[in-house]
């Protein structure tokens, strides 16, 4: 009698190797997905104790000029407003290169609300604003509240 196994005792095992491989890379991407929405929110709120200090530093306000109302805020510099400060420029943009989308930024003088849609759910947004508010909101925000 001979020892060894057969070819289709082989094939059965590579094909089980590969079933649980599969779902072992499934369930890594999920969790990338999952630590990069994670990234989201920590850079977003980050960036609340930024924009608090260069609302004291412009005069206790967080836009000289007029009305910033954008979906497409990643990159942005614009001056006399909170986005002329390098720490919130930089988190809002690796919170867009983590998202794949772009931001929305809505900035008056007395208020701003900041949003990026999440890996997980592009039709989610991580949204926070001047309140201390953070929040998943169900479509960008259309003034400077999270709601």
């Amino acid at each position: 009698m001979k020892k060894g196994f057969t070819l289709i005792e082989l094939l059965v095992v590579i094909a089980i190797i590969g079933i649980l491989s599969s779902i072992v890379l499934a369930s890594l991407n999920t969790a990338r997905e999952k630590g990069a929405d994670a990234n989201i929110k920590s850079n977003l709120e980050g960036l609340r104790a930024s924009a608090a200090a260069k609302y004291d530093d412009m005069g206790n306000t967080y836009n000289t000029g007029a009305d910033i109302a954008t979906d497409t805020c990643s990159g942005l510099n614009t001056a006399g407003t909170i986005l002329e400060q390098d720490s919130i420029r930089l988190g809002i943009a690796d919170a867009v290169a983590k998202s794949g989308g772009d931001a929305t930024c809505q900035i008056t003088a007395t208020q701003y609300a900041i949003a990026i849609p999440l890996k997980t759910n592009p039709a989610e947004f991580w949204c926070v604003d001047d309140t201390s508010k953070a929040v998943v909101l169900a479509a960008r925000p259309t003034g400077p509240i999270c709601q």
